[in-house]
């Protein structure tokens, strides 16, 4: 049978009359859609900093099971970032982009955490292709995403506009660009 509801789904007052429906035998419907999931919630961000080193690394960071976690990584001069590891997590590039002075760059990796892992150490290192005059990062984790899309739409820019140039832009107080969501 198909129920089409007009007010909000809400597991705990759906019951769904069939016996041993679920593993728990609660005969209750099951919403495998995602819409049960609790909110996306900030749970934590840990920062680090280095100079004149190929590497950047943050630590104290907690591992928890499905979790997300984005790190954010700021370099000057702008140079390519070939790897971020730590927490026993598979990382991967989201997004870079440069400013439009050739002066800085910044790097978006993330990685989804899986119940039943067993963690790396506390510390998340980004290596870069060669040493940098300066690096900053930033180790966020989030709960209550979907681990089969963790991200959305993801856009970046500078003052020459969205996946800008790494050179010809200006110094500006402020910018914007156009961002369509698909």
């Amino acid at each position: 049978y198909i129920w089409e509801l007009d007010v909000p789904y809400v597991q705990e007052r759906m019951p769904w009359p069939t016996f041993k429906h679920d593993p728990q035998q609660t005969g209750r419907y099951t919403d495998v859609s995602g819409r049960d999931r609790p909110p996306v919630s900030f749970e934590e961000v840990e920062i680090g900093g280095s100079s004149g080193s190929s590497q950047v690394g943050v630590s104290g960071v907690s591992y928890a099971p499905d979790s997300l976690y984005l790190t954010a990584v700021s370099t000057k001069p702008a140079v390519g970032m070939t790897d971020v590891s730590g927490l026993g997590l598979t990382w991967q590039e989201v997004k870079t982009q440069c400013g439009g002075r050739q002066q800085t760059g910044v790097s978006l990796w993330y990685a989804v955490s899986s119940p039943g892992v067993i963690p790396g150490n506390d510390t998340v290192t980004a290596t870069f292709s060669t040493s940098v005059g300066n690096a900053a990062m930033a180790v966020s984790r989030y709960s209550g995403i979907d681990p089969s899309q963790p991200l959305g739409a993801v856009i970046a820019g500078n003052t020459l506009g969205v996946n800008g140039a790494c050179a010809g832009g200006t110094d500006t107080d402020s910018y914007t660009f156009s961002f369509a969501p698909r």
